[in-house]
């Protein structure tokens, strides 16, 4: 039966091994190399306002389950997003937590300053510590 090729997605031989992120960017990208992609950053940002009203939806919800479906979905589509931009979402991912891991650095100096237990400074001015941190320069950028 020669017309009924075996067929083989484009999806195969994706290992689920692989971080989880890196993944994702593959899928998409082996989507993309059939058409399966957004024309352009606006359109994928649609996706992610969509998925954000779904996680909205489901946290209202209250079921856990169903959020974190939805929150699934909104990563996913972030991570369409930067691949429609051309950004590698791993090193995206990479550049932000490093500047979490510094503003939060920022939240226990401010906490060792006023003499206090991390765990102990009011949460209003572990917010003052954050915010202040975005404004310092780290390497000719903000955090």
């Amino acid at each position: 039966m020669a017309d009924q090729a075996i067929h083989h997605s484009v999806l195969t031989g994706i290992s689920t091994d692989l971080p989880v992120l890196s993944r994702a960017q593959e899928m998409l990208q082996r989507g993309a190399s059939v058409g399966w992609k957004y024309p352009n950053v606006a359109e994928a940002l649609k996706k992610v306002d969509e998925e954000l009203k779904e996680a909205k939806d489901a946290a209202a919800s209250g079921d856990n389950a169903h959020l974190a479906e939805e929150l699934g979905d909104l990563l996913h589509a972030t991570t369409a997003v930067a691949m429609t931009a051309g950004i590698d979402a791993t090193q995206a991912m990479e550049t932000t937590n490093n500047k979490w891991v510094r503003r939060f650095e920022a939240i226990e100096h401010a906490a060792r300053n006023q003499g206090v237990a991390t765990v102990d400074l009011p949460f209003k001015e572990k917010l003052k510590a954050w915010n202040a941190a975005k404004s310092l320069p780290v390497d000719g950028q903000s955090l």
